[in-house]
């Protein structure tokens, strides 16, 4: 099961999975989503001691991002008492970090295709996501998430880069030790 096509495949279907259940189940489903594909990705795929200051930095990175977004009237939420990220769209996050050293890992050594890449399928999975949650957008809104991925998603890879440098070099260092 640990082919790279296997592991591949994998990944990107519990992200399909992980990005249905977090958009259509709200906060609760999404909060078990995490779980089960957090589960399976450490089981079948990844690492925990390798990815798991990536999968914090992408949940603060994108959580921070879209309070912006929500604070600024990019993404308008109903509930205003909180101009906070919905709990379901914190875990969506977490769930997208699982993808970056594995179905997307090619990007990171493709930046210059993860630049438009990034700008159209983020915008993509908003425009779609917003229209199946009780999120809506701002004037301009998708313009704005256009942009950002257009940074953000190379961005993302640099941080998946050298996390996984920083992991195989602690790795190195350990095995010399012992």
């Amino acid at each position: 099961m640990k082919s790279k096509a296997h592991i591949f495949i994998l990944n990107a279907f519990l992200f399909q999975l992980g990005w249905f259940g977090c958009i259509l189940g709200g906060n609760h489903i999404a909060v078990i989503c995490l779980v089960i594909i957090l589960s399976i990705h450490f089981y079948l795929i990844g690492n925990w001691q390798q990815e798991r200051e990536l999968l914090a930095t992408v949940l603060l990175v994108g959580a921070s991002i879209d309070s912006f977004w929500i604070q600024l009237g990019v993404i308008i939420k109903p509930d205003t008492q909180t101009a906070l990220v919905p709990l379901w769209l914190a875990c969506l996050w977490v769930i997208f970090a699982t993808t970056l050293n594995h179905s997307l890992a090619w990007f990171k050594s493709h930046k210059l295709i993860a630049i438009p890449t990034g700008g159209i399928a983020g915008s993509a999975s908003y425009a779609v996501g917003i229209q199946l949650t009780e999120l809506s957008l701002g004037p301009n809104g998708l313009w704005f998430i256009f942009v950002s991925w257009l940074v953000l998603f190379p961005l993302l890879l640099l941080f998946a880069d050298f996390y996984q440098q920083k992991a195989t070099s602690d790795t190195t260092i350990d095995s010399q030790q012992v």
